[in-house]
């Protein structure tokens, strides 16, 4: 719930190319069928992860996880009629993949009704959190075809207010920073970290006029040349 996608992409993303790579010597291994069951489940939230923040990952992370939940991947990034995620896709993943949470106080065994799930508990919180993400990358997918926009302009093509508009546009910029873990900097712990901006794509405002600038980030041929010569 710390809203740290990218680092979680990030681990993730090592742990499954790791299986991946020993998975001819884990067919041995006694726990073979638990270290699946746990590799799918860390493949499910890393759908949700790249839903939420997206990432480039290594082809073969790629291609898996095309594979295993390629249609949620695609439900979740175009989300619903007003940019909404889909709650029950995103429900349906958080479920399967989530650990077993506990509640940290005992039950009030004589007021049965108050007592509550606390699977449930977070994922209600889980999805609170996230009911904005789906708006904010609709209206990335707006700005990335302007150099720049008159903000009503922009209302009407999101069906909303002008006054909601500046709201979504600070919660844009908001959303574009995250807390990220810096391998510099380990021996502060795996919690701290530094702001850092992780869109591309970046606004001001003068008025009523948006300007947008997008940075470009060139591709790395170096990787995929490598990677593939390996493969030959």
């Amino acid at each position: 719930m710390l809203r740290r996608y990218s680092d979680a992409t990030k681990a993730f993303a090592n742990i499954l190319l790791f299986i991946s790579r020993t998975k001819q010597l884990q067919h041995r291994s006694s726990v073979y069928d638990q270290l699946q069951k746990k590799a799918d489940q860390m493949y499910a939230l890393l759908t949700i992860c790249i839903a939420l923040t997206p990432t480039r990952l290594d082809d073969s992370i790629h291609s898996v996880l095309r594979e295993k939940y390629g249609e949620q991947l695609s439900k979740l990034t175009k989300g619903g009629e007003k940019g909404e995620l889909d709650e029950k896709i995103l429900e349906e993943l958080f479920l399967f993949a989530c650990p077993k949470f506990i509640n940290p106080i005992p039950p009030d065994w004589d007021q049965p009704d108050l007592i509550s799930d606390p699977t449930q508990h977070h994922l209600s919180v889980f999805k609170q959190l996230v009911k904005s993400e789906g708006v904010v990358g609709t209206l990335r997918s707006y700005l990335k075809l302007y150099k720049s926009i008159e903000i009503g302009k922009l209302a009407g093509f999101l069906d909303v207010e002008k006054d909601a508009l500046r709201e979504l546009l600070l919660v844009f910029k908001l959303k574009g920073k995250q807390v990220r873990w810096d391998d510099a900097g380990a021996q502060g712990g795996l919690l701290r970290g530094e702001n850092s901006k992780l869109t591309d794509l970046d606004f001001g405002i003068d008025d009523d006029m948006i300007n947008i600038s997008e940075v470009k980030i060139g591709r790395r041929y170096g990787d995929w040349f490598v990677r593939n010569t390996q493969k030959v």
